[in-house]
């Protein structure tokens, strides 16, 4: 598994439309067939979680109108940036609180891969940094302790980390 090649593969291909599309497809059953090539040399794709982990990130990623990325934090800073980007406060009832709650229910890697598909979508129209090689680690390996470090990151990592995510990244 390598997903720090993969990502940066992404952000080193992303004006390349035909790659760009077949990414796209990954995201839906009946074409996600498309992505498997683009996958393949980075991921184990008889491993259903881990495939579809690279996929669905990749997928994303793709559909971004700008790649933001990062190599810090994990993705419930990202979600915590999000949310104050929209002017909410993480743990007072904002709309992304709803959404974290629902992916730190999640029980495995499954559950999480479609709990975090709208929070993506949110993500990737906003100004908002994502640690992608992380996020796809921790989808593959999801487990108690990995959602409390979500709920660790959006509940209680700091204001000057969350803003990292808005403004000190890496955009390609």
């Amino acid at each position: 598994m390598n997903s720090t090649g993969f990502i940066n593969t992404i952000l080193s291909r992303k004006e390349d439309k035909g790659y760009q599309a077949n990414l796209k497809r990954g995201v839906s059953k009946g074409t996600e067939h498309y992505a498997y090539p683009l996958v393949a040399k980075f991921c184990d794709l008889a491993k259903e979680t881990e495939a579809k982990a690279f996929i669905t990130v990749g997928a994303f990623m793709a559909a971004s109108k700008c790649h933001h990325t990062t190599t810090i934090g994990n993705f419930g800073a990202s979600l915590k940036a999000l949310a104050l980007s929209r002017n909410g406060t993480p743990g007072s009832g904002c709309p992304t609180d709803s959404r974290v709650s629902r992916i730190l229910r999640c029980r495995n890697s499954k559950e999480v891969l479609e709990a975090i598909k709208a929070s993506l979508h949110m993500i990737s129209s906003g100004n908002v940094y994502v640690n992608y090689t992380r996020l796809i680690d921790d989808i593959i390996n999801w487990s108690p302790e990995i959602a409390r470090l979500w709920a660790k990151g959006y509940y209680t990592s700091n204001l000057e980390v969350a803003n990292r995510y808005q403004t000190n990244s890496e955009e390609v």
